[in-house]
């Protein structure tokens, strides 16, 4: 396994155990080729289609994660006042948290967030992503942390247990890496 696949594997576990410590189950299935990913909260299920790349998935995760870490703990996600704004925070949540990782984005993450700041504020897209940026900086530092320390720890169990049983399930735990 390269290392580029052992750190996105490991990033996918640290993220859907994130998920899990906010009572969220994350699971892997077919879905309309026009949804990548979903958050239910009632259902407390982050949701991620099985015909994505696994980098693809993984950011999509990421992305997924954000809204859970974000949002989850309000009574309605709704009630904030815009949705381009939490898909925004959402999409800069998994952009930091991939980079903090080690893990190179691709383009789609940028248009996805840029489309929404378009969207909310045509007139200064830019200075809404700077704001939102700025303002989630924090939160987001301390959960690249704790993802990265989550995944240095596991990684190095792992280590220690070579020969044992891998840490994740590739049919039950994710995209296959």
């Amino acid at each position: 396994m390269s290392n580029e696949t052992e750190r996105q594997r490991g990033l996918w576990v640290a993220l859907r155990h994130q998920a899990q410590g906010k009572g969220f189950r994350v699971v892997v299935r077919s879905m309309d080729s026009s949804v990548a990913a979903y958050s239910d909260y009632g259902a407390r299920l982050v949701v991620i289609s099985d015909r994505l790349s696994p980098l693809g998935a993984l950011a999509r995760l990421a992305h997924e994660v954000g809204h859970v870490y974000l949002h989850a703990d309000h009574q309605h996600p709704s009630a904030f006042p815009d949705r381009g704004v939490r898909e925004i925070e959402a999409e800069l949540f998994a952009y930091a948290v991939l980079l903090h990782n080690g893990i190179t984005p691709d383009d789609s993450l940028l248009h996805y967030m840029t489309n929404w700041a378009m969207r909310v504020a045509p007139q200064a897209p830019e200075q809404l992503v700077e704001a939102v940026s700025e303002r989630l900086a924090p939160a987001v530092t301390e959960f690249s942390a704790q993802v990265h320390c989550y995944v240095r720890d596991q990684m190095q169990a792992a280590r220690w247990h070579a020969g044992e049983q891998a840490i994740v399930a590739p049919d039950h735990d994710g995209p296959e890496l």
